[in-house]
């Protein structure tokens, strides 16, 4: 694992020709900068809208960082589902598994998990869903396993 401290936006120019990695991880803001209501701390803000970042510069971070058959994976907000799906293609990362994150099982789907390769052939695997909680509040059987 390697820590660089630096604009995402900037790897592809700082580091080109990286394309060395296996993984490439990411929990992006995900609401367009003009939608709902933005945090008056300006940390938060970032994290959730994107101010500073958008989905096709992160997406082009990730593929600069990753070398053949190299893995991207990404949690986003299931409205923008479709949106992300076509920035991953356009950018040659094949959305290879998806799954979706749900509170309780009675809930809709909070956020979803995706899993694309750089290079990848299509086909893609939906995953069962993952639900956090029981109807008591407890985290479900598979949360241990998660944090394990």
């Amino acid at each position: 694992m390697q820590a660089l401290q630096c604009d995402i936006r900037t790897l592809p120019a700082l580091y080109p020709g990286l394309s060395e990695y296996e993984l490439a991880v990411s929990n992006p803001p995900f609401r367009k900068p003009k939608s709902g209501r933005i945090n008056v701390e300006e940390e938060r803000a970032i994290a959730r809208h994107e101010l500073r970042l958008s989905l096709p510069e992160l997406v082009a971070a990730a593929y600069s960082l990753l070398k053949a058959k190299g893995r991207f994976c990404i949690i986003y907000h299931p409205c923008r589902l479709s949106e992300l799906i076509e920035t991953l293609k356009k950018k040659n990362l094949e959305p290879k598994r998806l799954r979706f994150v749900h509170s309780t099982r009675l809930s809709e789907a909070k956020m979803v998990l995706v899993e694309a390769v750089k290079g990848g052939r299509t086909g893609l695997k939906v995953e069962k869903p993952l639900f956090l909680y029981n109807e008591d509040g407890s985290y479900i059987e598979e949360m241990p396993e998660i944090y394990g």
